[in-house]
């Protein structure tokens, strides 16, 4: 791989979630967009949803962190919070950890076969997961909605 061609695992995870989702669960709704780049070098996340009747806006972008090979995100949003993730791709199942490595706080979900859903959930230290059939739930978005 050149310094200027996009890492593999970045443009595999970029081939799956591109596009717009809607975002569904318990206290949550709204809208979540993934855009690819930069010639594909950085996955860019777009969210403006309700968590708990607040709305809140999240600007994410993913790249390829040369020095610890992992997917690492910055995470900016409109109550003024920042932080770091570490994303990783197992087939279809996405993992997304607090931190700059992966941590024991983590959201987990799987893409359906057709790329159309996934759904996940939060995972914390000391606390039982939540329920699966809680979980949030992306919906990709087609032309037609």
């Amino acid at each position: 791989m050149t310094a200027s061609a996009p890492a593999p695992r970045l443009e595999e995870l970029s081939e799956l979630l591109v596009g717009d989702w809607r975002v569904e669960g318990p206290d949550i709704e709204g809208r979540a967009e993934y855009r690819s780049v930069d010639g594909g070098r950085l996955l860019v996340l777009f969210v403006d949803f309700r968590v708990g009747g607040t709305r809140m806006r999240v600007l994410q972008h993913i790249s390829h962190h040369e020095a610890s090979g992992t997917l690492r995100a910055s995470n900016m949003d409109t109550m003024g919070d920042r932080s770091t993730y570490t994303w990783e791709l197992y087939g279809r199942t996405i993992r997304v950890s607090l931190g700059e490595q992966p941590s024991d706080t983590y959201f987990r979900a799987t893409l359906d076969e057709d790329r159309s859903r996934y759904v996940g959930t939060w995972h914390y230290p000391d606390s039982e997961p939540q329920d699966p059939v809680e979980g949030i739930v992306y919906t990709r978005v087609t032309d037609d909605e």
